[in-house]
């Protein structure tokens, strides 16, 4: 399960991300008691959808570094970890993520960043709204 210097590879950090990620839900289930239910969120973010989603990496300042656009009914969960997973092999330490809301936090050094799943193109400007007037332009 690692590679030949000990270190465990970008396949091997996936699996484990999915597995926590991913199979924490089945895992956490079995073990509520049946007084105690786990109540989640109805949307599920991180679900195949008929339209592209992107996953982004922004600053904190929410300033794009990269996205990569990904074709409808993707697997958004694998997209998801795996986008972690590059990010922890480059030498990112990862600080949590939610599935709730389809991001991740990482830092090195001095430098944070948010790892998400979005549903607008990141390089096309967000339509304005106006908060006057009840939202209306």
């Amino acid at each position: 399960m690692s590679s030949a210097r000990g270190t465990a590879s970008s396949i091997d950090k996936a699996l484990k991300l999915y597995i926590d990620f991913v199979l924490d839900v089945v895992a956490t289930w079995r073990h509520a008691s049946p007084i105690m239910v786990r109540h989640r969120a109805s949307f599920d973010p991180l679900i195949p959808v008929n339209e592209p989603r992107w996953v982004v990496v922004r600053r904190m300042d929410q300033a794009l570094v990269e996205s990569t656009c990904l074709a409808p009914r993707t697997d958004l969960k694998s997209a998801f970890v795996h986008a972690l997973a590059a990010y922890a092999d480059a030498g990112w330490t990862l600080e949590r993520f939610s599935s709730d809301v389809a991001c991740a936090f990482c830092h090195r050094t001095d430098e944070r960043r948010i790892i998400s799943i979005e549903c607008f193109d990141p390089k096309k400007p967000m339509p304005q709204r106006s908060l006057r007037q009840g939202g209306a332009s």
